[in-house]
């Protein structure tokens, strides 16, 4: 009696649980359905001031336009997707009258449809604070406050170095928006045009054979005055890390090799300043022979945020080219040795945008005296026609002879000083009665 009961009991249990199960199952599915509904629900899409909407789709597509005068700016459609969410944001409906934005010091505003649409475009090393683009929406009104140019990253401090074997440049970057050409990065023996008698044929910073690597333009097939810009990073007020009184500079090195090799330019560009403000403070034009030579800046003038530039620009013909490498930002002793390299090769000049340096007529005549005698070794490891040398010439007021030396300024002082004391001792007999 008790076994069948239970064999009665056991198929009543299985059927109460598969009617659960279906139930629960069908609960689910009911659910699922009820989100699925609601994910397909967008918010109300509305015209766009000045425009209109069309809704389709039993209100999933919306379909825009603009009145008389005005145009579009956007999508003019847009979906509504199962997650809820349109495909496009709304429209803007613009028009021309609104009074033309003033571009920052490190960007400019390009004006589009008739003025009725502007964009901010920034200079390399600067990103926009926010949405590049600002619309006229009422003819004297800007749909919100114009952008600027922000630094993109962090502002770097002295003492800063590269020498361009990394392919990341050093966060040095191509001006991209008015450049006819760009700087090349190399790191083989020589540039592609070498066998021309133009360029480099090792970098500076490993020296020959070592394979290493520099920056370079080449100037075959380019455009008569086309240049390429290459800007620095953003740097720090170069004072706000050296001490009173030291010096703070900026040195590279530079090749300029071919017979109709053009200009290398260099500016200082403070943040508060436009390119089209500057004049270059650095400028050296045509074959400098087949060597690496140093160029210095002082940067003592500068109080305030600033980029390096480095312009190349071509010249009449296909055979010349021009390189840098190992550039720097240092101060203090560092800067005085990189002085007294330069000197034959190159002039050294403050950072005063508002005037241009006209490069010298004799490539290496020395704008500044040192000393290098007859029969010295070089200095500081550098080839013999790198030292700084200049001659001057000295007229000897009790002999009339005419004396070349190669000595200091100061040396020349004291000696002409002497030579004026003893001719006035001469003249007064004071050497005859000591004798």
């Amino acid at each position: 009696m008790m076994a069948a009961r239970r064999h009665w009991k056991c198929p009543t249990l299985l059927l109460i649980t598969v009617v659960l199960w279906l139930n629960a199952a069908n609960c689910q599915q009911q659910t699922a359905s009820n989100i699925s509904r609601k994910k397909l629900t967008c918010p109300n899409a509305s015209p766009p001031k000045n425009g209109k909407i069309k809704l389709g789709s039993g209100g999933r597509e919306a379909k825009y336009s603009c009145n008389q005068y005005y145009v579009l700016v956007g999508q003019n459609t847009s979906t509504c997707l199962q997650q809820g969410e349109w495909t496009s944001e709304t429209p803007v409906c613009a028009t021309d009258g609104c009074q033309s934005v003033l571009s920052p010091p490190s960007g400019r505003f390009i004006p589009s449809d008739g003025g009725a649409v502007t964009r901010l475009e920034c200079d390399p090393g600067y990103r926009p604070s926010g949405w590049p683009l600002i619309y006229c929406v009422d003819r004297f009104v800007w749909n919100g406050t114009a952008p600027h140019c922000q630094a993109n990253g962090d502002v770097q401090q002295l003492a800063t170095r590269c020498d361009f074997e990394s392919q990341d440049l050093c966060g040095w970057v191509q001006d991209t928006r008015t450049d006819e050409f760009d700087w090349a990065w190399r790191n083989d023996n020589g540039t592609s045009s070498f066998h021309l008698g133009t360029g480099p044929s090792f970098d500076h910073t490993l020296g020959e054979g070592k394979a290493g690597h520099y920056l370079f333009i080449e100037f075959s097939n380019r455009v008569l005055n086309g240049t390429a810009r290459l800007f620095s990073p953003i740097y720090g007020p170069p004072k706000a890390s050296a001490t009173v009184n030291e010096e703070v500079c900026f040195s590279f090195w530079f090749h300029m090799y071919g017979s109709t090799t053009g200009q290398l330019h260099v500016y200082i560009k403070p943040e508060s300043k436009k390119m089209s403000e500057l004049k270059p403070v650095f400028i050296r034009s045509g074959d400098q022979g087949n060597h690496w030579r140093q160029g210095y800046i002082s940067l003592d003038t500068v109080t305030e945020n600033f980029q390096v530039v480095i312009e190349g620009v071509r010249g009449s013909g296909d055979t010349g080219d021009s390189a840098i490498d190992d550039v720097q930002l240092t101060k203090g002793e560092e800067c005085l040795a990189a002085l007294k390299r330069m000197m034959p090769d190159t002039e050294t000049t403050t950072t005063q945008p508002s005037s241009t340096i006209p490069p010298p007529s004799n490539p290496t005549t020395a704008s500044t005296t040192s000393v290098l005698l007859n029969g010295d070794p070089p200095q500081g490891g550098l080839p013999a026609d790198e030292q700084p040398v200049i001659t001057a010439n000295q007229q000897s007021s009790s002999s009339g002879a005419s004396i070349q030396v190669s000595l200091p300024n100061w040396m020349i002082v004291v000696t002409v000083v002497v030579a004026a004391l003893g001719d006035s001792l001469a003249r007064d007999g004071w050497c005859r009665r000591r004798l």
